[in-house]
């Protein structure tokens, strides 16, 4: 069954409606503590920001805050929020707090590191994604060790790199598309266009089928291995693909180069 992001916090929204208005005529003991209100508020505030309302999210986050200002869960959702946004600044300051408040939280440690790593900051980014990427529970930890290779495949240490991409691999192969992509960079510098294929292959199937620079890549691969038909065939395929997109244009101009 399709989940439907509106339904759900027009659900939300009645059901905090009702809860509070109740509150007024129910007894003392059955009545919301602020905490209480505060995750009906951050309930609503996580259905916006599925559906993509940015704005709606953070002012029900805001509220949450008011009712409960020390609830990581409240401060990580503001940090996204503000990241939705486009306010970094905020969406940082955001990140930290929720990490004060909840420091044993990979989740929060996962949002702050990649805030950084934005910001350039990797050595600090390194620090919180390796809190994350050790906790046995988190179950999106391939994330935080994408995060941590793509950082030392930067710095060059592509040993360290791949490491922590096949780790990223190991814990979600289906979900890890960017592990997979930087796999297939690495098997290209290290001259194995066979691997360097099948890395990018695997960065644009089933669940990374819309990663278009992974489709555009295996053309590159197969352009610099002068096999030009099949370039051939793959720039016009992600042309096909991913009409009117940067990674479209240049395929076009890939074509113009090929024999």
């Amino acid at each position: 069954m399709k989940k439907c992001p509106k339904l759900l916090n027009v659900i939300a929204v009645s059901a905090l409606t009702f809860i509070l208005s109740s509150c007024t005529t129910a007894p003392k003991k059955q009545q919301l503590t602020d905490a209480d209100k505060a995750i009906l508020f951050l309930t609503i505030a996580n259905s916006a920001l599925a559906e993509g309302d940015a704005t709606g999210a953070l002012a029900s986050a805001l509220d949450a805050e008011q009712l409960d200002p020390k609830n990581a869960a409240v401060h990580h959702t503001k940090a996204l929020a503000f990241f939705a946004k486009k306010e970094m600044d905020q969406a940082l300051s955001s990140a930290r707090k929720a990490v004060e408040f909840a420091p044993n939280s990979p989740e929060g440690h996962n949002t702050l590191g990649k805030l950084l790593m934005d910001r350039g900051e990797n050595d600090e980014a390194e620090k919180h994604f390796l809190l994350s990427v050790k906790d046995p529970l988190y179950r999106q930890s391939y994330k935080s060790a994408t995060s941590l290779g793509i950082i030392h495949y930067r710095k060059g240490h592509l040993t360290t790199a791949q490491n922590f991409f096949n780790k990223a691999i190991q814990d979600s192969p289906l979900n890890a598309c960017v592990a997979h992509y930087y796999m297939g960079h690495i098997w290209l510098q290290k001259g194995d266009i066979e691997k360097s294929i099948k890395g990018y292959e695997k960065a644009s199937q089933k669940m990374c089928a819309g990663f278009a620079e992974a489709q555009f890549a295996i053309g590159v691969v197969y352009a610099r291995n002068k096999q030009y038909d099949k370039a051939r065939e793959k720039f016009v395929e992600v042309n096909k693909l991913f009409p009117d997109s940067k990674v479209s244009e240049q395929a076009v101009e890939r074509l113009r180069y090929i024999p």
